[in-house]
């Protein structure tokens, strides 16, 4: 996929210069939606990418047992937080499975996340390996 982007880009280049290259593959890159279901009873993590929401462009279907853990973890700017619970690969790559946001002053987004990385952890019988503070 990452070829036809750049063909694409190398052929609007020489049409209409690059500014406009890269804004066509960024308004192209923009169509295509990830979606990450949860398979429990199968124990399998489901990946799928469309074009406009329907056309499916690929799909990946991962076993749980190939997961580490359940990683914890957030980023913060100025009185806002966000923390991300995510399926931690052995490889160290994560898939974000929620997003939770707040503000720091309330602490509400990391208990939320927290709880719903332990609950994420029964469901998927993965412990939680990163636990950022």
């Amino acid at each position: 996929m990452l070829v036809l982007f750049t063909l694409l880009a190398v052929m609007c280049s020489r049409v209409s210069g690059l500014g406009t290259a890269m804004f066509t593959v960024a308004a192209i890159i923009t169509l295509f939606f990830t979606e990450t279901h949860l398979d429990f009873q199968r124990g399998q993590v489901i990946r799928v990418a469309r074009l406009l929401g329907f056309l499916t462009v690929w799909h990946r279907d991962q076993a749980m047992s190939g997961f580490a853990g359940i990683q914890c973890d957030n980023a913060t700017s100025g009185v806002w937080e966000t923390w991300r619970v995510s399926l931690k690969s052995s490889t160290g790559r994560a898939i974000v499975v929620r997003t939770f946001m707040g503000s720091i002053r309330e602490g509400r987004a990391a208990a939320d996340a927290q709880e719903f990385a332990q609950e994420l952890s029964k469901l998927t019988g993965l412990g939680v390996v990163d636990h950022a503070a």
